[in-house]
């Protein structure tokens, strides 16, 4: 068994950086897999063929999920707003990584990625650890009245304040509702929006991409 390695990168670890580095945290692009990310809520299974997409070649098209039990790989979620989601399942060696904006999020993408585990690797969602990084917060994620009444309409979660969307609420409540149990469930309260080490594509669309990545790795990690 190897040791997991998770962590939810800023701009100091920025993708431009990481490019021009030529590593992540020490492992090689090549060992490095990452999508395009097209707000949906599709989950793919990493393959061998796919490593080093996103940095070696084109990033996976058309999906925001990705998962895999093969170890010495890191999967890679980009985000300046998004939230970033990063699964860990011990007893199979599995792992995924989702990118839930507002629409994977009404679209439930996280129940997208444990059934896509379990029906992959066997993976007993009461088992599952899960963290939540950083994105944007409810006070800063205004809407209109139609999205704002479709997203509650279609998520069934109530929120906060009206015209103002509560992404990781939804999140928790998704994984709550598919039996992730919630002391399994780290959630970071950072708003991206409001704090200067991370992007945030709300107060800048011309802004860069931080990294979250998870990766069972035999070694130490630096």
């Amino acid at each position: 068994m190897g040791q997991l390695f998770w962590k939810f990168g800023d701009r100091d670890d920025s993708l431009d950086i990481v490019k021009e580095r030529g590593n992540i945290w020490g492992v090689p692009l090549a060992n490095v897999v990452m999508m395009e990310q097209e707000h949906s809520n599709l989950v793919k299974v990493v393959e061998k063929s796919d490593l080093g997409a996103g940095f070696l070649k084109e990033p996976l098209p058309y999906v925001d999920a990705i998962c895999t039990d093969m170890e010495d790989v890191l999967l890679v979620v980009k985000s300046a707003d998004c939230i970033p989601i990063l699964f860990y399942d011990k007893r199979n060696n599995a792992i995924a990584g989702a990118h839930s904006g507002r629409l994977g999020t009404q679209r439930s993408i996280c129940t997208e990625v444990l059934r896509k585990m379990k029906s992959e690797y066997g993976t007993e969602i009461c088992d599952l650890q899960v963290r939540i990084g950083p994105g944007i917060s409810c006070g800063n994620y205004q809407v209109s009245q139609e999205i704002y009444e479709q997203f509650v309409a279609e998520t069934d979660v109530e929120q906060p304040t009206k015209f103002y969307l509560d992404l990781k609420k939804v999140i928790v409540a998704d994984l709550m509702k598919s039996g992730v149990k919630r002391e399994n469930i780290e959630c970071s309260e950072v708003c991206t929006c409001e704090d200067d080490r991370y992007f945030s594509y709300r107060q800048d669309k011309d802004c860069g991409r931080q990294l979250s990545v998870i990766g069972v790795i035999n070694g130490t990690i630096v």
